[in-house]
């Protein structure tokens, strides 16, 4: 049987982090050139405050202009539209967040759709605004809710073509591909160079599970806050850029 070769895609939940000086950006580094280092180390981030506001279309531009050949930018889709209405009225929030995710243009991956926590799974509202949700665009669903993680949900994911965002929030969460792709938030080995292995938070390795699209696999930031110290900052970003070109390296071999 052939195996399918995937697209691995590496980067942080955000990179704007004042505890990063010192352990990956140097510290004479000013904010203004951040993301320019970031990105020689990763190709992907995903961008929170989409979550809590919708920012002005002047940003997304901004991004854009910013975005190397080969970025892309994994967006969370508005807080409004999944905490508050809860999937309601899915033509005017969807609309209105893609007439400014839509200036990204190339550059724009998937937008993930984070539900929150305590509530019952409810998969006709689901299957009701993914049926909304254009299928020009990549689609991802984070459920933090164990309730939602049944059969009749996953064959809505799968129906519409809308990948299951598999993280390490809930326990056991079932490590399932919908739709051929996947978007996977764990802690990786990455950065395990720069952690004592002693540490309780320590890297876990992660199990692939055969997707056909790696979207991004963001790194928890408390791995670089928790770092040591007194280890070198310039020794911490090269170790950890080294280990990323040796996962981008390695990815054609990756068996997916």
């Amino acid at each position: 049987m052939s195996r399918r070769q995937g697209t691995l895609r590496i980067g942080t939940s955000g990179y704007h982090y004042d505890h990063w000086t010192g352990v990956f950006y140097p510290p004479d580094l000013s904010k203004d050139k951040w993301f320019s280092q970031y990105a020689s180390t990763f190709d992907t981030v995903e961008i929170n405050n989409t979550f809590y506001h919708l920012p002005e279309a002047t940003t997304f531009e901004a991004w854009r202009r910013q975005a190397p050949e080969g970025f892309c930018y994994a967006l969370k889709f508005s807080r409004y539209g999944s905490h508050i209405v809860r999937l309601k009225k899915p033509r005017a929030t969807i609309g209105k967040f893609l007439q400014r995710a839509d200036r990204l243009e190339k550059f724009l991956g998937r937008i993930l759709v984070q539900l929150p926590p305590n509530w019952k799974a409810d998969p006709e509202r689901l299957a009701g605004f993914l049926k909304v949700a254009p299928k020009d665009h990549r689609w991802a669903v984070e459920f933090r809710d164990p309730r939602w993680l049944c059969e009749a949900v996953f064959a809505i994911l799968n129906e519409h073509r809308c990948a299951l965002c598999i993280h390490d929030m809930i326990e056991n969460h079932p490590r399932l591909v919908t739709a051929g792709s996947t978007c996977a938030f764990t802690v990786t080995t990455i950065v395990a160079v720069t952690r004592p292995s002693s540490s309780p938070l320590a890297p876990r390795r992660f199990e692939p599970i055969s997707p056909t699209d790696w979207t991004f696999l963001p790194i928890s930031t408390t791995m670089l806050r928790d770092m040591p110290s007194k280890t070198q900052p310039t020794s911490n970003a090269t170790s950890l850029s080294k280990n990323f070109s040796k996962c981008r390296a390695n990815e054609r071999s990756m068996p997916c």
